[in-house]
């Protein structure tokens, strides 16, 4: 698995902080998971894919590394098994799903305030 430069960021930090404002904040993950893609294979990748259910390419530019990005439209029941299953899947460079053993603490901001978690 590639990882995104937050999570190479995450993992080698002592203590990782997410800020996030509070429309951001939801009791359970939705989809769409965004994903990037290897143009190299795409087809298989997406076969692959949609094992797991539908995906749909987004009409925007390539990532910055050249990669194709989609998105996984299936519901998110168990978002580590999820995770694990994407980054075993061959063409799938990096996904939205952020592993929460690497976060430290969540600050959100309400109203001109700030919580934390």
């Amino acid at each position: 698995m590639k990882l995104v430069p937050a999570k190479i960021v995450a993992a080698a930090a002592d203590r990782f902080i997410v800020i996030v404002s509070a429309n951001k904040v939801v009791d359970r993950l939705r989809p769409p998971v965004p994903l990037e893609l290897l143009e190299f294979g795409i087809d298989s990748t997406l076969r692959r894919l949609g094992a797991l259910g539908p995906v749909q390419r987004r009409s925007v530019p390539r990532s910055p590394d050249g990669g194709v990005i989609a998105d996984l439209l299936a519901p998110v029941e168990d978002a580590d098994a999820l995770a694990a299953e994407l980054d075993g899947v061959a063409g799938v460079v990096a996904h939205g799903l952020f592993p929460p053993v690497l976060v430290s603490q969540v600050i959100v901001g309400r109203d001109g305030e700030a919580s934390a978690s």
